[in-house]
């Protein structure tokens, strides 16, 4: 869930964590995602809180999205109710994520590692990375493709989860990356852009086979 981003403006900035968890979860969500990224994406650590109460009585996990690049971010994750981190390989040297993912999962925290193409995948798998995400964004256009993941989770192990990110609008798209090898998908745009169908997008996509 996101209050707004830089590629889609403003998107709920009223939103409700708590109510958004629950639904998400009523819809049958593996995990709830909480951008907490203030300056681009309106974002705070309570919203993170706040969904993170609902999501974990209902024995769902939370991810926390934002750029991790601290030690703090991950304590503060962590006391925060996460239990999983993004770590984004392009933002961090290849010193510092074995660093912050070492911390994570010491403090039995799940990381999702995310790449945007093979030189960082090759990174990414130097610490043995059980979740990897693939950004169908292209940052410099904020343009999306689907090929983007279609082409390199062919060069990720079939032991580990893989998860398509960005640019699936419907259980269709889900169904494509799921037969390209997704394991999981996160999807944030589309859900929040929903309205009140989201919770039918939320559960069709849900109910999209994974292999």
């Amino acid at each position: 869930m996101k209050r707004s981003s830089p590629s889609a403006g403003s998107l709920d900035p009223d939103l409700d964590p708590g109510q958004r968890a629950g639904l998400y979860c009523d819809a049958g969500a593996a995990a709830v995602s909480v951008l907490t990224e203030h300056d681009y994406f309106s974002g705070s650590i309570e919203d993170l809180a706040a969904a993170a109460m609902v999501a974990r009585s209902m024995r769902i996990p939370v991810l926390r999205k934002d750029f991790i690049i601290d030690e703090y971010q991950i304590h503060e994750a962590r006391s925060a109710g996460a239990d999983c981190i993004l770590l984004i390989i392009a933002i961090l040297d290849p010193s510092q994520y074995a660093d912050l993912f070492t911390l994570s999962t010491s403090m039995g925290m799940d990381v999702l590692v995310e790449v945007f193409d093979e030189p960082e995948l090759d990174i990414a798998m130097e610490v043995d990375p059980r979740i990897v995400g693939v950004n169908n964004r292209n940052l410099k256009t904020l343009k999306t493709s689907l090929s983007v993941f279609e082409q390199l989770a062919k060069k990720i192990p079939d032991d580990r989860i893989r998860v398509a990110e960005s640019g699936m609008r419907n259980s269709t798209d889900v169904e494509r990356m799921a037969h390209a090898g997704a394991k999981a998908v996160l999807v944030g745009e589309s859900l929040m852009r929903a309205g009140g169908d989201v919770s039918k997008l939320a559960r069709e996509m849900a109910e999209i086979e994974v292999t």
